[in-house]
């Protein structure tokens, strides 16, 4: 009995220990395929002071899934195996997952943390809504979700983040596979006593104290009760919706750590100088060694690297157009006057010079928290092709973005960056003076983006989804329109100024919002769209 025990506590560890290192191989594979990387072939983990091995594998041929709505994933299956020994007790555990991509932008809202909607006017939103965290929601008239998928890796509240208020309003959501929806009742609405309605707080009510919830007057609990009400669409962590692998915001950096590069920082020159190859502790970060274009302190340089300073005579003057100039205006969000590098799509659309990839990669290395100086979008409502943008400093658009014309239609178009602003056709740099808010008119923005925020906290609101893109003018419910996709997976390094409604910032638009049904057909994506990793295991092997 007493070598049985033995055996069977060094058994038990041996599992656990392969257990834990398919876990970590696990996640290093969501890690690395969601920021770009080909997963390695195996490693060592490092387990309770114990190293154990493990290998990674494909186990089969990539293929495309389609949702209901059309959205579609790739998915590769891998295999992820371990093999661990406890006092010569040898266990081999070993499991087949599908590695599930889904672009970024084939969601109308995707969240890497917590999810704050609560707009004042009524919304309609079209599409996937998912958050790596709790959701809270609410509206103070009619909040729309028409979708087959509102998905919290923890849970969704009736009410607010920053103060244990319940929201009011009504949140109509579609019951999946029809056209039906049903409210998450607010506390006032719901017919017996909630904190904030019905949701994930929500623990069930026994009318007659039987112990069941079947009867008259009943209401299940939560977990059971979403799956009745809306058929599948809103699931929580209770129903076991897991977290998305999403890129990391070293992405959008100009230069990342990394062992074995081509770079060094001087740090007398402020500056990271080409090495040997393979001898720096710096790389260009992904999207800068992509672009075919990129804009750096106001020059331009080519996919070579080789600055461009002849440009074509776009206007017929005689003189060469530059897209390139700069601009100072006062932002009131970060109290104070920013300079941007204004970047003239309609010119660089007519230079020759435009990136023949779609990415245009574009920063100020003199940006920072104490001095948010940015870059502009100008003249681009007609864009001559795709375009991604990519920047590590709060961009601005300026006036209409995207619409297309007769000509030349809208086009696959997405800005990735610190933070994301809009600025409307009627803005005007001189008029925007500290204390004084201008007046802003209808404008429409046709792109897809990732922006930084930062955690809402007790008694400071961070503006919610309703506030990712950022506004600086009086706009009194005038019209803003925009089709793309919503995403904030980062927090802001350089746009930090917090979030505060009227003064010199702004006053809100009426929010004509919606998911661009065109990112449906992953052909028609910006170019260089990221995408976001999960799994689905399929078969588990111990022995």
């Amino acid at each position: 009995d007493n070598k049985e025990a033995i055996v069977n506590r060094d058994l038990a560890k041996a599992t656990a220990l392969a257990e834990a290192a398919t876990e970590i191989a696990h996640k290093q594979l969501l890690t690395t395929v969601a920021n770009y990387m080909n997963p390695p072939d195996g490693g060592v983990a490092l387990v309770n002071g114990n190293t154990v091995a493990y290998t990674i594998t494909p186990a089969g041929t990539q293929r495309i899934e389609y949702d209901a709505s059309g959205v579609q994933t790739i998915i590769q299956p891998y295999s992820i195996a371990s093999d661990a020994v406890s006092n010569g007790i040898s266990k081999h555990v070993e499991k087949i997952i599908d590695v599930e991509k889904t672009p970024i932008f084939q969601y109308v809202v995707f969240y890497n943390d917590a999810l704050e909607i609560l707009p004042g006017p009524s919304m309609h939103l079209t599409g996937r809504v998912h958050a790596n965290g709790d959701i809270y929601i609410g509206c103070g008239a009619t909040l729309t979700l028409e979708t087959d998928y509102l998905r919290s890796t923890g849970q969704i509240f009736r009410r607010r983040m920053d103060e244990p208020a319940p929201t009011l309003g009504t949140v109509n959501i579609k019951v999946k596979g029809t056209t039906n929806y049903v409210n998450m009742q607010n506390w006032k609405d719901f017919p017996v006593a909630s904190d904030s309605g019905f949701d994930s707080a929500f623990n069930g009510y026994d009318a007659n104290a039987d112990g069941d919830y079947t009867d008259a007057g009943d209401y299940q609990n939560w977990t059971i009760g979403a799956l009745d009400k809306w058929d599948g669409t809103v699931q929580t962590a209770e129903h076991g919706t897991k977290e998305i692998e999403t890129p990391a915001v070293g992405a959008i950096k100009t230069f990342t750590p990394t062992v074995g590069g081509d770079y060094t920082y001087d740090p007398v020159s402020d500056s990271y100088l080409p090495v040997a190859s393979g001898t720096g502790d710096y790389d260009k970060g992904y999207f800068y060694s992509k672009a075919d274009l990129a804009v750096i302190d106001g020059k331009v340089y080519d996919n070579t690297g080789v600055e461009i300073t002849v440009w074509p005579d776009v206007d017929g003057d005689g003189i060469g157009d530059n897209p390139v100039s700069t601009s100072t205006f006062y932002d009131g969000r970060e109290d104070t006057y920013i300079t941007t590098t204004d970047i003239d799509l309609e010119i660089l659309g007519e230079s020759g010079y435009w990136p023949d990839n779609g990415l245009l990669y574009t920063t100020d290395t003199s940006s920072d928290a104490d001095q948010p100086d940015g870059i502009r979008l100008v003249n681009g409502d007609v864009l001559a092709a795709p375009l991604t943008v990519v920047s590590p400093v709060p961009v601005f658009t300026l006036g209409n973005y995207n619409v297309g014309d007769a000509v030349t239609p809208k086009q696959p178009a997405s800005v990735i960056a610190d933070a994301f602003n809009i600025l409307s056709t009627a803005w005007d740099d001189a008029a925007k003076t500290p204390g004084h808010l201008t007046s802003a008119t209808e404008t429409t923005i046709n792109a897809a983006f990732i922006s930084g925020s930062y955690a809402t906290n007790p008694g400071m609101y961070n503006g919610g989804f309703e506030n990712l893109p950022r506004f600086h003018e009086k706009w009194a419910g005038i019209p803003c329109h925009i089709r793309g996709s919503f995403v904030n997976i980062w927090d802001n390094d350089v746009g930090t100024g917090k979030w505060i409604y009227g003064g010199d910032n702004y006053t809100a638009p009426g929010r004509d919002w919606d998911y661009d049904t065109d990112f449906n057909d992953i052909n028609k994506l910006p170019p260089f769209t990221p995408s976001v990793v999960g799994t689905t295991r399929v078969v588990w092997v111990s022995r």
